[in-house]
């Protein structure tokens, strides 16, 4: 997949020391999350930033994607994600599915991206 069909699935950036992580809407497929995956691992692969992770825009995260981000070695390459969601619901959803993959690192849900960044302060590099 080219940069700019990925753009339409995914945008992966840092600023101010802070990995932003965006999903687009829509099903994140199997396929989506190895690309980004990989691309995270491509530019980031020494680890160590904190991940604000927005998934706003998703409806539904397939269970072969689950397990594509379970598997991956990413998972214990960052100390901390923030996730920006949008409804109660979501959280709940989010929260089971960070209980099933059982990252190694601190995780917590918020409603918008100021106070994810506020959390996420203390793990800057």
């Amino acid at each position: 997949m080219s940069a700019e069909e990925r753009s339409k699935f995914f945008k992966i950036e840092k600023i101010e020391g802070v990995i932003h992580m965006t999903l687009a809407e829509g099903e994140t497929t199997a396929q989506t999350a190895t690309e980004m995956l990989e691309e995270l691992l491509d530019r980031f692969g020494e680890g160590g930033y904190p991940v604000l992770f927005d998934i706003r825009g998703k409806s539904k995260i397939s269970s072969e994607a689950r397990a594509v981000l379970k598997d991956s070695p990413a998972m214990d390459m960052f100390p901390a994600v923030a996730y920006i969601t949008h409804s109660f619901v979501t959280k709940l959803v989010l929260n089971s599915v960070v209980r099933f993959l059982k990252p190694q690192f601190q995780s917590a849900s918020f409603s918008t991206i100021e106070d994810g960044l506020k959390w996420l302060d203390t793990y800057k590099k």
